[in-house]
């Protein structure tokens, strides 16, 4: 059809039919760049092939046919970021630069696309869990995927500082060995989850959580896994961080019982989650890893050197995480290593078959 190039006024000359393929094409870019980030599948559409202008705007076209384009714009380039992580981040193939450089690189992009976007749709990142600090619904669908991308591109950081702060208690490994910048990335990550979930909630009472809508309740389930992990920290926040997990946990569980498809998914996801969390705050029971089936530390023991390190680097930051620390080194092969070795494999939930019975 010819979508993703410029057709000429001489080929197409009514400017709204013109301005009506521009974002037809663009709508299917959205949706290619987002539904590869959610699912995991590769990309369709190359950017290179790309030589159509962006949604705009023109005196001769009816308001009322046509949305507003500059939120367009902002949507479109959030698409194109979502493809830089799904490209660079969730690969097996070797990339260019260590891993944490493609992540700050990321951190970077995001930074600039916000910093981009007009007062009517700026985003609120120092709101807390009153109803004053509400988003407009234009703004929220942005900050949830703003939040969400996010997520998703400091995520595997997390997992990772998760995981060696469980090694250390078998002393295979020096806790001090973990740099500060991964630290950062990590409460970056977690700073979003919460975000998300307070402006999910605010959306549940004030009646403008999108209930069919697929992202709204995959952002739900995002942000919960995130503060399942950070509530298993023992920091002194990990208490509101298990209460804002079971909060978004019964949000899913009520669309569940409505009959909500991906509900039920995430919500098989969620009882893995708490049987895992009930290990860890057994001081029996030990947190048996999927790599490693020998004794583990208790939550006690894991909370207590946990503790003792805050998971913010040293230097300020910005409420959004978006605050860079350039006199930390980025040349840090060993997460590079932990990530195209095995890493991609253990994160996944092992599938349950059911049973003949």
């Amino acid at each position: 059809m010819g979508l993703h190039v410029n057709i000429g006024h001489a080929y197409v000359p009514d400017p709204e039919l013109r301005e009506h393929r521009v974002r037809v094409w663009w709508s299917v870019y959205v949706l290619d760049r987002f539904l590869s980030s959610k699912i995991g599948l590769p990309r369709l559409i190359s950017d290179d092939d790309i030589s159509v202008d962006l949604p705009s705007t023109n005196p001769v076209l009816n308001s009322g046919d046509f949305g507003d384009h500059l939120h367009f714009v902002a949507v479109v380039r959030l698409a194109k970021i979502a493809g830089n992580i799904s490209r660079s981040l969730y690969v097996r193939t070797p990339q260019r630069g260590t891993f944490l450089q493609r992540v700050e690189k990321i951190r970077e992009e995001l930074g600039q696309w916000r910093d981009q976007l007009l007062d009517h749709m700026k985003l609120d990142f120092t709101r807390g869990n009153d109803s004053d600090g509400y988003s407009q619904p234009v703004t929220s669908p942005l900050q949830l995927t703003f939040n969400q991308l996010l997520i998703l591109a400091t995520r595997p950081v997390l997992l990772f500082v998760f995981r060696r702060h469980i090694e250390a208690n078998t002393a295979t490994i020096s806790d001090s060995s973990l740099p500060g910048h991964a630290l950062e990335i990590a409460d970056a990550c977690i700073r979003s989850a919460r975000q998300s979930c307070q402006l999910l909630s605010q959306c549940w009472v004030n009646g403008d959580f999108h209930v069919f809508n697929y992202s709204y309740v995959q952002h739900l389930f995002s942000a919960a896994v995130i503060l399942a992990i950070a509530g298993a920290l023992g920091r002194k926040t990990s208490q509101n961080d298990n209460d804002e997990f079971n909060l978004a946990a019964g949000f899913l569980q009520q669309l569940r019982q409505n009959g909500h498809f991906a509900a039920m998914e995430f919500c098989s996801h969620i009882k893995e989650i708490r049987s895992t969390l009930e290990r860890l705050r057994s001081t029996d029971a030990p947190l048996v890893t999927s790599e490693n089936s020998g004794p583990q530390p208790s939550v006690q023991t894991f909370q207590s050197t946990f503790s003792d390190q805050t998971m913010s680097a040293s230097g300020s930051h910005d409420d959004d995480g978006l605050q860079f620390v350039d006199d930390l080194p980025l040349d840090l092969s060993f997460l590079d290593d932990w990530i195209y070795e095995n890493a991609l494999q253990q994160l996944c939930w092992e599938e349950q078959l059911p049973s003949n019975d």
